[in-house]
Order: C-alpha cells, then sequence, then structure tokens
C-alpha cells in the first residue's frame, strides 16, 4: 500500500522485476482509482489509486506475467486490489 505515494509506480515494477529470481512472483497490494481528492491532502497521496490495467500494464512492460487478483471494498468508500505477477521461469 506505498505506491499510491511513489512519484513512479512503473519504476517500481521494473525496479522488483529485475530483482526478483526467475519463477518468482510479486504480490502487490493497493488502492483502487478512486475520487477521494482529500486523500492528496491528508495522507500524501501522490495518486488517487489505480486502474487495474495500469498494473497490468506496468508489470507486462517489466516482463512479469499476471497471476491471480482479488478485490475487496471497505467501509470507508476505498477498494483495494491484491494482484500477484510473476517473472516467467525461462526469463
Amino acid at each position: 500500500m506505498v505506491l499510491h505515494h511513489t512519484p513512479s509506480p512503473a519504476d517500481i515494477f521494473q525496479d522488483l522485476s529485475n530483482v526478483l529470481a526467475p519463477g518468482g512472483a510479486l504480490l502487490i497490494c493497493d488502492l483502487c482509482r478512486h475520487e477521494q481528492a482529500w486523500a492528496r491532502e491528508a495522507c500524501g497521496d501522490l495518486w488517487q489509486g489505480f486502474e487495474p490495467q495500469d498494473f497490468s500494464r506496468w508489470a507486462q512492460a517489466a516482463k512479469l506475467d499476471e497471476g491471480q487478483s482479488v478485490y475487496f471494498a471497505l467501509r470507508n468508500g476505498f477498494q483495494i486490489q491484491l494482484r500477484q505477477f510473476f517473472k516467467p521461469a525461462n526469463f
């Protein structure tokens, strides 16, 4: 739950892919896209969450394969995405 605080989440995907062992798994948990602008000032958010396609695109660019995904809602109106990505074993 830190990607929404980083200037370039795509770079994080690439950096993690570079250190991930072939066949290794990466789990990403962060906010889904939301319209709660107060979070920028109150929490220091640089991004208002992410569309699932953002993670998929950044993972593909980092040469990671998609695994399972789970999405769940919280009472405060935020939705969380838990995403699994793999580095191919033959990479």
